[in-house]
């Protein structure tokens, strides 16, 4: 196991900071999102990717993924990613979601007339 899970002592077996009541998990088909707004602003981002079987190797050889604390491969079954971002960017990042949103809907719109 190249970056077995931390003991819960150890930094990076839980969250870095305390976090706020705000925080959803979603799921989409073989992934797992979890989003929590720390108290500071920032967002605390963690994904889950189920692999399937050969997956891991082929990540490791081919596209020559290494472990980290960030993005890690565990038991050659899920590929865990954690992102940390500021307050200033999460808002970027939702506001161009949404000026994206409004962009398709009125292209549909005119599509339609």
């Amino acid at each position: 196991m190249a970056f077995p899970i931390p003991p819960a002592h150890l930094p990076g077996a839980q969250l870095p900071c305390q976090t706020t009541n705000k925080g959803i998990m979603r799921r989409l088909h073989n992934r797992r999102i979890v989003m929590a707004r720390l108290p500071d602003g920032n967002c605390y981002i963690h994904i889950s990717l189920a692999l399937k079987p050969g997956e891991a190797d082929e990540l490791r050889q081919q596209e020559g993924h290494v472990d980290c604390a960030s993005d890690y491969i565990l038991r050659d079954r899920v590929r865990y990613s954690v992102i940390m971002l500021t307050g200033e960017a999460m808002d970027a990042i939702v506001n161009g979601w949404g000026q994206l949103g409004e962009l398709t809907e009125q292209r549909r719109k005119r599509r339609r007339v």
